[in-house]
Protein backbone atom coordinates (compact mmCIF):
# COMPACT_ATOMS: atom_id res chain seq x y z
CA UNK A 1 0.00 0.00 0.00
CA UNK A 2 1.29 3.51 -0.91
CA UNK A 3 1.09 6.34 1.76
CA UNK A 4 2.05 9.85 0.96
CA UNK A 5 5.39 8.88 3.15
CA UNK A 6 6.05 6.76 -0.22
CA UNK A 7 5.88 9.81 -2.58
CA UNK A 8 6.89 13.18 0.15
CA UNK A 9 9.01 11.08 2.71
CA UNK A 10 8.59 12.29 6.16
CA UNK A 11 7.09 15.76 5.20
CA UNK A 12 4.32 14.64 3.62
CA UNK A 13 3.70 12.48 6.74
CA UNK A 14 3.38 15.70 8.57
CA UNK A 15 1.31 17.38 6.48
CA UNK A 16 -1.46 15.03 6.11
CA UNK A 17 -1.22 15.04 10.45
CA UNK A 18 -1.32 18.52 10.58
CA UNK A 19 -4.17 18.97 7.90
CA UNK A 20 -6.37 16.41 10.13
CA UNK A 21 -5.65 18.34 13.32
CA UNK A 22 -6.00 21.99 11.91
CA UNK A 23 -8.46 21.31 9.35
CA UNK A 24 -11.54 23.07 11.58
CA UNK A 25 -8.98 25.87 12.15
CA UNK A 26 -8.21 26.05 8.50
CA UNK A 27 -12.20 26.39 7.74
CA UNK A 28 -12.45 29.07 10.34
CA UNK A 29 -9.95 31.14 9.22
CA UNK A 30 -10.37 30.72 5.41
CA UNK A 31 -14.27 31.88 5.93
CA UNK A 32 -12.91 34.69 8.14
CA UNK A 33 -10.37 35.62 5.50
CA UNK A 34 -13.61 35.25 2.68
CA UNK A 35 -16.00 37.77 4.98
CA UNK A 36 -12.97 40.00 5.74
CA UNK A 37 -12.40 40.44 1.76
CA UNK A 38 -16.06 40.93 0.80
CA UNK A 39 -15.94 43.82 3.59
CA UNK A 40 -12.88 44.89 3.43
CA UNK A 41 -13.58 46.06 -0.56
CA UNK A 42 -15.73 48.77 -1.20
CA UNK A 43 -16.62 47.16 -4.58
CA UNK A 44 -18.21 44.55 -3.09
CA UNK A 45 -20.14 46.19 -0.66
CA UNK A 46 -21.12 48.65 -3.55
CA UNK A 47 -22.12 45.58 -6.23
CA UNK A 48 -24.04 44.02 -2.94
CA UNK A 49 -26.03 46.81 -2.19
CA UNK A 50 -26.88 47.63 -5.47
CA UNK A 51 -27.99 43.98 -6.38
CA UNK A 52 -30.15 44.29 -3.22
CA UNK A 53 -32.13 47.73 -4.66
CA UNK A 54 -32.92 45.23 -7.43
CA UNK A 55 -30.56 46.23 -10.26
CA UNK A 56 -29.08 42.96 -11.45
CA UNK A 57 -27.99 43.10 -15.08
CA UNK A 58 -24.06 43.73 -15.45
CA UNK A 59 -24.63 46.90 -17.80
CA UNK A 60 -27.08 48.27 -15.33
CA UNK A 61 -24.53 47.91 -12.26
CA UNK A 62 -21.24 49.01 -14.21
CA UNK A 63 -23.96 52.56 -14.33
CA UNK A 64 -25.11 52.15 -11.28
CA UNK A 65 -21.93 52.45 -9.15
CA UNK A 66 -19.86 55.17 -10.13
CA UNK A 67 -16.44 54.78 -11.14
CA UNK A 68 -16.08 50.99 -11.37
CA UNK A 69 -15.04 49.35 -14.42
CA UNK A 70 -15.77 46.76 -16.39
CA UNK A 71 -12.60 44.37 -15.55
CA UNK A 72 -13.33 44.78 -11.88
CA UNK A 73 -17.24 44.49 -11.58
CA UNK A 74 -16.87 41.10 -13.92
CA UNK A 75 -14.27 39.83 -11.06
CA UNK A 76 -16.50 41.19 -8.29
CA UNK A 77 -19.34 39.40 -9.29
CA UNK A 78 -17.68 36.64 -10.17
CA UNK A 79 -15.94 35.88 -6.64
CA UNK A 80 -19.34 37.16 -4.99
CA UNK A 81 -21.08 34.18 -6.64
CA UNK A 82 -18.18 32.02 -5.54
CA UNK A 83 -18.81 33.37 -2.13
CA UNK A 84 -22.20 31.78 -2.34
CA UNK A 85 -23.49 35.73 -1.67
CA UNK A 86 -24.63 36.37 -5.03
CA UNK A 87 -26.86 33.68 -7.27
CA UNK A 88 -25.77 33.73 -11.04
CA UNK A 89 -28.55 33.47 -13.72
CA UNK A 90 -27.65 33.27 -17.48
CA UNK A 91 -30.31 32.56 -19.82
CA UNK A 92 -30.08 31.36 -23.54
CA UNK A 93 -31.08 33.93 -25.53
CA UNK A 94 -29.96 35.91 -28.39
CA UNK A 95 -27.63 38.10 -27.29
CA UNK A 96 -26.92 36.21 -23.95
CA UNK A 97 -28.54 37.72 -21.02
CA UNK A 98 -27.38 37.59 -17.05
CA UNK A 99 -28.57 38.18 -13.84
CA UNK A 100 -27.64 38.14 -10.45
CA UNK A 101 -29.56 37.90 -7.28
CA UNK A 102 -28.71 37.85 -3.36
CA UNK A 103 -28.85 34.39 -2.20
CA UNK A 104 -29.90 34.01 1.79
CA UNK A 105 -26.62 34.76 3.15
CA UNK A 106 -25.99 37.40 0.61
CA UNK A 107 -29.84 39.03 2.22
CA UNK A 108 -28.13 38.66 5.59
CA UNK A 109 -25.27 40.47 4.77
CA UNK A 110 -26.32 43.09 3.50
CA UNK A 111 -28.87 43.24 6.51
CA UNK A 112 -25.75 43.72 8.58
CA UNK A 113 -23.56 46.11 6.53
CA UNK A 114 -26.78 48.42 6.14
CA UNK A 115 -26.88 48.05 10.13
CA UNK A 116 -23.47 49.03 10.44
CA UNK A 117 -24.11 52.53 8.10
CA UNK A 118 -26.67 53.39 10.45
CA UNK A 119 -24.66 53.25 13.67
CA UNK A 120 -22.17 54.82 11.69
CA UNK A 121 -24.76 57.29 11.04
CA UNK A 122 -25.88 58.03 14.43
CA UNK A 123 -22.60 58.05 15.63
CA UNK A 124 -21.29 60.89 13.50
CA UNK A 125 -24.75 62.59 14.58
CA UNK A 126 -23.66 62.36 18.19
CA UNK A 127 -20.23 63.22 17.68
CA UNK A 128 -21.50 66.56 15.63
CA UNK A 129 -23.25 67.14 17.98
CA UNK A 130 -20.66 66.60 20.92
CA UNK A 131 -18.69 69.17 19.04
CA UNK A 132 -21.52 71.79 18.67
CA UNK A 133 -21.70 72.02 22.34
CA UNK A 134 -17.93 72.57 22.84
Amino acid sequence: MLTSRHFFGALGTFLVKLGDLTHEKFFVTSMYTKLEEVIGCKWSVSVLHAVGKGVTRPGALEREIAGISTKVLSGRLRKLSHYGLLKRAVFAELPPRTEYSLTEAGRRLVAIIEQIQQLDSQLQTVKSGAVALE
